[in-house]
């Protein structure tokens, strides 16, 4: 592993942490806006890459569909970035047959 996919390692299980420890305290919006900021783009570690689509499923799956369409909202009304990311985790989501129960 290259220390840049260290790097990226470690900015995953820190992102993964911090997910958890929103989804804890039923901060369903930051925990879902914490796994969309700054994915491992450009890491090789198939592995890693892995690990952060998982968070992000984690976040999504744990929010009360009650609250999701507001958030969806906030994300779609802030930076860009965040919004093009949730897609692209949606959609490698599904095809991978991930998070059918959403």
């Amino acid at each position: 592993m290259s220390s840049s996919d260290a790097d990226f390692f470690k900015q995953v299980n820190e992102r993964q942490k911090e997910v958890d420890q929103l989804l804890t305290h039923k901060s369903y919006e930051k925990a879902l806006k914490t796994a969309l900021t700054n994915p491992p783009i450009g890491c090789k570690v198939q592995s890693t890459k892995d690990k952060n689509l998982q968070t992000v499923l984690r976040a999504i799956s744990a929010t009360p569909e009650k609250e999701m369409e507001a958030i969806i909202k906030s994300i779609s009304n802030g930076p860009g970035e965040l919004s093009n990311t949730l897609m692209k985790y949606i959609y490698r989501g599904l095809a991978e047959g991930q998070g059918s129960g959403m």
